[in-house]
């Protein structure tokens, strides 16, 4: 009996996003390993969305041979009980992303639900009591990539527990941005680009020194490692972006990104040069 092979992710994942887009990476995985695919990735998903909606497949297929492989998002996106998914932003990168979008059609009511969003999320940390005792930045942040990171974990022991073969990596940095530390603005105040990015380079190295998860993830034969993200890779050849402003890939980008994830598949090997902690300003096109 022939495998199939079951994704999840965000847009990165989603099939046909875009006219230049066509299938994405993980058709061409199943053309070189000769599974079958069933697709369950949405735009814009938060890795709770990606988890979910993998456990949920990995269940209604229980009697196919299953292969599984995830391609996981940012930290700062939210589920909203598997219905949709919102993101939490900075004003400035709002901003941001507004004067990107100015010659084309921004959504800006998006933009405007985005930033009330973002401020109600704070109100509402600023009204529990333990967030209150510990309410700087650095602990916020920590919280977040760890909440992510747990997820990640958790699909590794599934998997492991029902002898179901995972691969998994990332479309976007787990660790965002020294700038994503903004989002706290509303509850923890504001703090400079320096701060940022002196309160974010303490976090990652304790997340890396003391985080559990991470210590577990950077040692799994399952995932490609945290030195490779799907936005980082595909910035680096303009030839394989939908377009200068679009950073999402388009059929080339998505089978150069297929290439990377068949190898690791064939051979176990992660890469080993560290890209820059990025965060995108999103924009389609």
């Amino acid at each position: 009996m022939s495998k199939t092979l079951l994704v999840s992710g965000d847009s990165y994942t989603v099939a046909n996003l875009h006219p230049t887009s066509g299938k994405p990476w993980a058709n061409y995985i199943g053309n070189e390993m000769e599974w079958k695919v069933k697709n369950y990735a949405r735009s814009g998903a938060s890795n709770e969305f990606i988890f979910n909606s993998i456990i949920d497949a990995i269940e209604e297929n229980k009697e196919e041979d299953i292969v599984v492989c995830v391609m996981w998002s940012e930290p700062f996106r939210i589920g909203l009980h598997d219905n949709t998914c919102q993101i939490l932003n900075s004003e400035e990168m709002l901003t941001r992303q507004s004067v990107a979008n100015d010659d084309h059609n921004v959504n800006s009511h998006y933009i405007e639900l985005t930033s009330e969003f973002t401020r109600i999320a704070n109100e509402i940390l600023m009204s529990s009591d333990s967030f209150i005792l510990s309410n700087n930045h650095g602990t916020a942040y920590k919280k977040c990539v760890n909440h992510s990171l747990r997820y990640m974990f958790l699909l590794e022991e599934y998997c492991r527990f029902n002898n179901i073969k995972l691969y998994h990596w990332s479309s976007l940095n787990v660790f965002a941005s020294p700038a994503s530390l903004a989002v706290y603005s509303y509850a923890c105040g504001h703090i400079s680009h320096q701060q940022q990015k002196d309160i974010f380079k303490k976090s990652v190295d304790e997340i890396k020194e003391t985080n559990q998860y991470y210590k577990y993830l950077a040692e799994s034969p399952n995932y490609l490692g945290f030195n490779f993200d799907g936005w980082d890779f595909i910035q680096k050849r303009p030839e394989w972006k939908i377009s200068d402003r679009d950073h999402h890939p388009n059929s080339i980008g998505h089978e150069e990104l297929s290439k990377v994830m068949c190898k690791f598949i064939k051979d176990g090997i992660k890469p080993t040069t560290r890209n820059e902690y990025s965060r995108p300003i999103y924009i389609y096109d």
